[in-house]
This record gives C-alpha cells, sequence and structure tokens, in this order.
C-alpha cells in the first residue's frame, strides 16, 4: 500500500522591508546637501541648521531610528578621537552629540569636516 499525501501549496514569503538608521556622518552629509549651517541655534530659519539639527533634519525628527541615534549619541564615551587636536581632554565633552556641538558653535567647523571627523571613528 502506498500512502499518498494530499498536495499542498508552499506559501511565498513576502520580503520585508527594513530600514537602518544612515551613520552620524552621512546623515549629516545628506542633511547638508539641502540646508545652511547654523551656529548656537538648532533650527533658527526654516533652511538652516546647525550640525545637531541637520542630523535630524536628514534622517527624520520623530521616528524610531531618530530616538535611538538620539539614545546613541547622548550616552557617555570617550569622544577625543572626534575632538581630536581641540580640546580633547576638556571632560565637559563626554558625549558624541557634546563634541558635534562643540565643533559646530564652538569653533564654526564646517559640516563636512565633522562628517569626516565622524566618519574618521566610523560613526
Amino acid at each position: 500500500m502506498t500512502l499518498t499525501l494530499p498536495a499542498v501549496e508552499t506559501p511565498v514569503a513576502t520580503p520585508v522591508e527594513t530600514k537602518t538608521a544612515p551613520k552620524i556622518s552621512e546623515a549629516l552629509r545628506l542633511g547638508a546637501m539641502s540646508t545652511k549651517q547654523a551656529f548656537n541655534a538648532f533650527h533658527p530659519k526654516p533652511d538652516k541648521f546647525c550640525a545637531m539639527g541637520t542630523i535630524m533634519h536628514a534622517v527624520g525628527f520623530e521616528n524610531t531610528e531618530t530616538e535611538l541615534m538620539w539614545e546613541f549619541m547622548g550616552a557617555n564615551c570617550d569622544v577625543s578621537p572626534i575632538l581630536r587636536d581641540c580640546c580633547a581632554s576638556n571632560p565637559n565633552f563626554t558625549t558624541i552629540w557634546a563634541a558635534i556641538i562643540h565643533l559646530n558653535d564652538g569653533h564654526r567647523m564646517p559640516r563636512d569636516q565633522i562628517a569626516d571627523r565622524l566618519a574618521a571613528v566610523g560613526l
């Protein structure tokens, strides 16, 4: 006796779209393409953003990726590789966002140079 199993349709898997937040340096470069740089203010005019504002403008202000990025950039860490020759030993700079704000506002560093420093350390 031979056992015959009924034919079963195999469901086709639907591709799942996954989003990955861009690196901080990539977000800074992307946002800088469409905005002017601001200093000492997050977003003083519709087309002007500081470096931090530029990053948030690029990835969106209210989404999961932004929340994770804020949490990551606000965590205490050694930022001396980002600050390098300027103020690297200053104990006030213990987060990535403090380093970015310092380079933007304290040194008025162009956003592409800030992005270069972030990319150099893998961010």
